[in-house]
């Protein structure tokens, strides 16, 4: 078997504790007998993070027993020295669907390709078994791509300390590799797994004909039914699985759940076997009591798997239907104005767009784009770009979602986690976006007052009750420039403890170069329920592309996609946005001109008399003594367009876009001028 050398190229993400080998470069790779795997099994725990590891590595003795069995296998690669320099573990007695678990590394010399060939060795030896599938759910620094597929992925949470409901999160990612020809199967299920299935299977091209068990159809079931759970306490995790359907299903899944959450196991799983048509009646009550599908094991039982996951905390926020939006209304089109206002050139200082245009390199796509494209669907999930947007935040793909602009986005959130009788949490005066979106969708925001022009976290928490699903926090604040440095926002997230989400617009982060300032990508894995949002449409230039994207916990992710649309976000813009990434010069340029456009017009304005401020972002705000409505007219008129206050609640106030020197001059001129006719 063929591999490519440069995908085992990747860093480690292990936790190294032990002694490195520092020479693995003619370590043999062999299968193992039960002593050595003991031995392997116990330098894995000193490695890596537990959630890293299949259970049963935390008993490495339990792992000699198994392979003494016979139902496992065990290769590891072994230096002269007799240090092991990594190993690998599989499973494939006489079953359907194989699993492997590793490669686990313990040296960081990758040069050797050692992770590729013990792969290969588990993959031969795997090959001579009847497994049509190789499952991998537990692995070590990374598995090459050309080798698997990802079946899917969810969130696996930390043990809640204290009941606190603080807790991180990983995203543990399900491998799959077809090793033969899939002959075809059968699956029965109910018909409210419909969309799911459909979907996975044609992703995977996976040949099944789905029978829908209808609740009519089903035999008269037994008073009450019984479920069995399988117990992880390393990963304080639990497996539910049906023993005998029944009729008290829907509520002795709840008990369960009950009796979990009330000894804080926070990562609860569910099995529905697809082979099996009395297990139609188990997944509607899954789906009754907060489970979602999340991905097929195929042949994992006595048909395929579905494994479902109730994500903690998450769903007392997610509504039993989703509500229709009314249309977001625009301004009218440049071609309106110019006919309107009588003016041969208009300096555009009202959305805070980058003056410089796009990066370099995004000019050069824009330029070099094939019309032909035009003809064809684009990613219907950004998928280039969201590995991108991975690899320079070191989160998982599954954790990025491409939406068409930051409205979109704000859209998804609340369409996601709200419904009628709920409420969002914001501030009186910031973009009004997330106000406009609740209001449109039939759901109350909750509005509090800025303290000293920056957004009051207790004021905020005041606010909070049972009903509060979603707090917009806008970082730095538009149209006031403040900021929450990253101890007032750990702070709030702390004492948010879960209780809703917290969603961090972060539109303006690019142009904010201080050292206090909090980075919300970082905070993810600490907080899932936190949820950032950034754009391509300021200081990327891209706003006439519209794309923008979030981030978020793998759980929170896989809820908003449910109300996503496909195909939002153009090839052309995708494109962009990928070029525009790389660009750092871009945003140095971009910086400085904002820099000096900011004391241009601090020194100007003030010469006029006027009161203004800027802070944070590349905008600057000034107070007139007069209706900002009369002075956004009479700009008009002078060919400058600037920002009426009023709407963000700053009455007589503008808000000026910084843009280069031109730009600046003539919308001095134009104010001077407007205070003069006054």
């Amino acid at each position: 078997m063929n591999y490519n050398p440069s995908i085992f190229r990747r860093s480690s993400t292990c936790h190294l504790y032990g002694p490195v080998p520092v020479n693995a470069g003619n370590a043999q790779v062999k299968k193992s007998g039960p002593g050595e795997a003991e031995r392997f099994a116990l330098t894995a725990l000193n490695h890596f993070e537990r959630h890293k590891l299949p259970p049963f590595f935390s008993q490495p003795g339990k792992l000699a027993d198994m392979l003494a069995s016979g139902d496992y296998a065990c290769a590891v690669a072994t230096t002269e020295n007799n240090d092991q320099a990594g190993g690998i573990v599989w499973r494939c007695n006489g079953l359907k669907t194989a699993e492997c678990y590793g490669p686990y590394m313990f040296t960081r010399e990758s040069d050797h390709h050692l992770d590729g060939r013990l792969l290969e060795f588990c993959l031969k030896d795997v090959a001579r078994s009847p497994a049509l599938n190789l499952i991998n759910r537990y692995r070590g620094a990374g598995l090459p791509q050309s080798f698997f597929d990802e079946l899917g992925s969810y969130s696996e949470y930390k043990k809640t300390k204290g009941n606190s409901g603080n807790s991180g999160s990983s995203v543990q990612v399900v491998f799959f590799r077809q090793m033969r020809e899939d002959p075809g199967a059968t699956v029965w299920t109910s018909p409210q797994l419909d969309d799911f299935l459909l979907q996975e299977y044609r992703r995977l091209v996976l040949p099944r004909e789905v029978e829908f068990v209808q609740e009519k159809n089903r035999p008269e079931p037994a008073e009450h039914s019984v479920l069995t759970a399988d117990l992880n306490r390393e990963e304080n995790a639990a497996t539910i699985r049906l023993f005998w359907p029944g009729k008290d299903l829907v509520q002795n899944v709840a008990d369960h759940i009950r009796l979990f959450e009330a000894e804080n196991w926070v990562n609860l799983s569910a099995q529905v076997d697809l082979g099996l048509a009395d297990q139609a009646g188990f997944a509607e009550a899954l789906l009754k009591n907060g489970f979602m599908p999340r991905l097929i094991l195929p042949h994992g039982g006595q048909g395929d798997v579905v494994v479902f996951r109730r994500p903690p905390k998450l769903n007392d926020l997610v509504p039993e239907f989703v509500k229709s939006f009314e249309p977001y209304i625009p301004s009218r089109p440049v071609d309106v104005l110019k006919k309107q206002y009588h003016y041969q050139t208009l300096y555009h200082l009202n959305n805070n767009e980058n003056a410089l245009g796009p990066p370099l390199a995004a000019q050069k796509v824009l330029k070099e784009f094939n019309p032909f494209k035009a003809a064809f669907y684009p990613s219907g999930d950004s998928y280039h770009l969201r590995r991108k947007l991975a690899d320079c935040y070191h989160l998982h793909p599954d954790q990025f979602i491409v939406g068409n602009g930051a409205n979109e986005s704000i859209t998804l959130l609340i369409k996601s986690f709200c419904e009628m009788g709920d409420n969002i949490i914001t501030a009186d005066k910031t973009y009004g976006g997330y106000e406009w979106v609740a209001r449109f969708s039939g759901i109350t925001p909750r509005l509090t007052p800025l303290k000293k022009l920056g957004f009051d976290p207790e004021a905020i928490i005041e606010q909070i009750d049972s009903r509060t699903k979603i707090v917009f926090l806008c970082n730095p604040n538009n149209p006031t420039g403040t900021y929450w440095s990253r101890k007032v926002l750990t702070d709030f997230m702390e004492k948010i403890n879960g209780r809703c989400m917290v969603v961090l617009d972060e539109a303006y982060i690019e142009f904010v170069d201080k050292a206090d300032f909090p980075d919300g990508m970082s905070l993810i894995t600490t907080y899932p329920n936190l949820v950032v949002l950034r754009t391509f449409s300021k200081m990327y230039g891209l706003a006439g592309l519209r794309i923008g994207y979030l981030a978020a916990d793998n759980d929170v992710t896989n809820i908003i996609h449910r109300t996503a649309v496909v195909y939002s976000v153009n090839a052309l813009a995708q494109e962009a946005a990928l070029a525009a990434l790389d660009d750092r010069d871009h945003i140095m340029r971009t910086r400085e001109m904002v820099a000096a456009g900011k004391d241009f017009l601090n020194r100007e304005i003030q010469a006029l008399g006027l009161k203004c401020s800027s802070g944070e972002g590349n905008y600057f705000n000034v107070k007139l003594p007069f209706s900002d409505s009369l002075a956004y007219r009479r700009m008009m008129q002078q060919g400058v367009m600037v920002r009426m206050m009023t709407p963000f609640r700053f009455p007589n106030s503008i808000r000026i876009t910084i843009a280069k020197e031109d730009a600046m001059q003539a919308c001095v001129a134009a104010l001077a001028q407007t205070l003069k006719e006054h």
